[in-house]
């Protein structure tokens, strides 16, 4: 599972980088670029910094959050897909880092993550264009949230 997840979050984060070249909207291109450092940073050798760049990951979530609903020319549809994304993706993260059990469920909302980004890629790939390095970065960390959860109820 290690392996799986390491491959996949650096397959997204080379993605977000050569596709961070693309995207034209400022915001959306620093989300994109500090995602990228933030998976650079937790491959780290030192341990805290590891940390720093998971932590950093997640507060890139929430600042894709920010971006969904800040701008005006945003359709409703796009707002909550991209805020829903976000949401769905980081929940599992905000709960380990603060060590909240109890909630299995929580480990299971990374599938509506997946879901939308599926939806995107299928239906309407161009509205999305410059988010897609960043929402690629999400999903992959979705997968890897996801998996690790099937897996443990599997194996417990």
């Amino acid at each position: 599972m290690q392996n799986f997840s390491f491959i996949l979050i650096i397959l997204s984060g080379l993605f977000g980088l050569i596709y961070g070249f693309k995207i034209t909207n400022k915001f959306a291109r620093i989300i994109n670029w500090v995602m990228v450092i933030a998976i650079g940073i937790s491959f780290a050798s030192n341990p805290y910094v590891k940390v720093d760049g998971f932590y950093l990951f997640a507060l890139m979530h929430l600042l894709i959050i920010v971006y969904a609903v800040s701008y005006e020319n945003f359709s409703l549809q796009k707002k909550l897909l991209l805020a829903g994304i976000s949401l769905c993706s980081v929940a599992p993260i905000i709960f380990f880092l603060g060590s909240i059990s109890g909630l299995a469920a929580i480990s299971f909302l990374p599938a509506l993550a997946i879901g939308g980004y599926v939806y995107i890629l299928m239906k309407d790939i161009q509205t999305y264009k410059e988010e897609v390095g960043f929402l690629t970065m999400l999903t992959a960390n979705s997968i890897t949230w996801l998996v690790g959860a099937v897996l443990n109820i599997v194996y417990s």
